[in-house]
């Protein structure tokens, strides 16, 4: 196939290529300008009808990108996405043909991309948010090529705004009880509580019906959400993946105040005159119509400004209900689980970078495993040895007693009980000075036990902890010191 040049001014040329017939056999010809020398241009025809003699030339759209933009909302995202989606599509590719519509698809460059970019973060736009500009841009250009619109996708050219990470704000169990107080009384009290005590996204707990609540067994189920478009209109939905799409158990209190917002409701349809159903709404308004999610929004923030915590946002109760649990250390699947996220590594990634206190203890719990081996005075050895060989709680194993009576280099997290141990009226006889008899720290022990604390010396110190017993843990801590010879 073979193409001409013609010169057209001084500095200007037109390729002249044949790419082909139209349907009713006329030639099918393009025509290229080349600004430059003739030598560019015959290598401009030579590029060209290298693409046209290999399948791979793609005549240049004159389709404007607004025009596509609209083409590919309406006819290829609209039938891929929901329509909550949808609507942050619009927006952005709103404001994408305000500045770039003009530019036809063929003649956009990646300049053009990021001088967008620039402007936008200038008006105040955040870097997260020029990130999803420039990827609808980019995945809508990358369907322009599929359709063979364009040769290549220039925004893969262009590096969009490295987005900040936000630092998230959990409450502590202090704060989260001042703003419940200070909705009390409000229509609020049963949304937020919800919310806080059981770490719902906003639109699952406006989407949330009473078929959706047992409150005999204690538990909901998230089956749909609630979302308010930007023509004013609602959507109820299922929820997005199948871990969003769980069973949740709930407070006691939490159920008491459920019951409290049914009754509640059933006296506000009598009043107008509406039923109340299965697939009634749990939060609505007393006609029953959904509650716009914006409000839920802008009500917590009067609440929490006349709580004094006026920079916590309503999305900060959902991190508030995970990073308790994390604090009681609760394992990180059922953590997961109740939030429906999609992965465990998920919710640790999310919160464990604000539990300072899982390091310590996992170093203290490691310094329990490699801690040196320490001499216990002769009294208590025998008396652990005894203990632990007589009990009905016994280890299937034994420890050897020397002849001196001492178990020297016996480390104290070797010596475990699984099950609550004997009395030992004689333990109190020979450990002279402690604090709280023997009797009493035995009904500690299966405390300790079912706990996980699974040595003496830990089930000691936690008895230290909760009972507050100074003088048992001191004199402990004297027993087992190297060269002690006991009371």
């Amino acid at each position: 196939m073979r193409g001409s040049i013609l010169k057209r001014a001084k500095g200007s040329w037109t390729i002249i290529i044949d790419v082909g017939k139209h349907p009713d056999g006329r030639r099918k010809q393009q025509w290229i300008t080349v600004k430059g020398s003739k030598r560019d241009a015959e290598r401009r025809l030579a590029e060209v009808l290298n693409k046209v003699n290999g399948g791979l030339y793609i005549r240049p759209s004159k389709d404007t990108l607004g025009s596509f933009l609209d083409t590919w909302l309406r006819d290829h995202i609209s039938t891929r996405v929901r329509a909550t989606t949808l609507d942050g599509y619009r927006w952005r590719a709103w404001s994408i043909i305000k500045a770039l519509g003009h530019h036809r698809l063929c003649d956009l460059e990646p300049q053009h991309i990021q001088a967008y970019h620039r402007s936008k973060l200038d008006q105040g736009l955040s870097p997260a948010t020029v990130v999803k500009h420039h990827n609808l841009l980019r995945s809508s250009l990358a369907t322009a090529v599929r359709w063979k619109l364009i040769e290549h996708n220039v925004a893969d050219l262009v590096d969009p705004p490295r987005p900040e990470s936000k630092e998230m704000r959990a409450l502590n169990e202090e704060e989260a009880n001042l703003i419940l107080d200070s909705c009390k009384e409000t229509r609020w009290y049963p949304v937020l509580h919800t919310l806080i005590w059981t770490g719902l996204r906003r639109s699952e707990v406006l989407g949330l019906r009473w078929q959706d609540v047992d409150l005999d067994a204690a538990t909901l189920r998230i089956t749909s959400v609630l979302h308010h478009l930007d023509d004013g209109s609602f959507v109820q939905s299922r929820p997005k993946t199948p871990r969003s799409r769980r069973q949740v158990a709930l407070l006691p209190s939490s159920c008491q105040i459920l019951r409290t917002r049914k009754a509640t409701q059933e006296d506000e349809a009598r009043t107008l005159g509406v039923d109340i159903t299965p697939e009634t709404l749990v939060f609505s308004h007393p006609d029953g119509s959904p509650i716009r999610p914006g409000s839920v929004t802008q009500a917590f923030s009067r609440i929490a400004g006349k709580a004094g915590l006026s920079r916590v946002r309503l999305h900060d109760l959902r991190h508030t209900h995970a990073t308790l649990l994390m604090k009681m250390n609760v394992h990180p699947k059922v953590v997961s689980e109740r939030l429906g996220h999609s992965s465990t590594r998920l919710t640790m990634d999310t919160y464990s970078h604000v539990l300072p206190g899982m390091q310590a203890s996992a170093v203290a719990g490691l310094e329990g495993v490699l801690a040196p081996k320490v001499a216990m005075s002769p009294a208590v050895s025998r008396l652990l040895a005894s203990l632990i060989n007589t009990g009905p709680g016994k280890i299937p194993w034994r420890i050897a007693v020397p002849r001196s009576g001492a178990l020297a280099g016996i480390r104290t997290h070797d010596l475990c009980l699984r099950k609550a141990v004997t009395e030992s009226p004689k333990l109190d006889r020979e450990v002279r000075g402690m604090a709280v008899p023997y009797n009493r720290l035995n009904m500690l022990v299966p405390f300790g036990v079912d706990r996980g604390f699974r040595s003496i010396s830990s089930i000691v110190n936690e008895t230290y902890r909760i009972k507050g017993q100074y003088r048992l843990r001191q004199h402990w801590h004297s027993c087992i010191s190297a060269g002690s010879d006991g009371h």
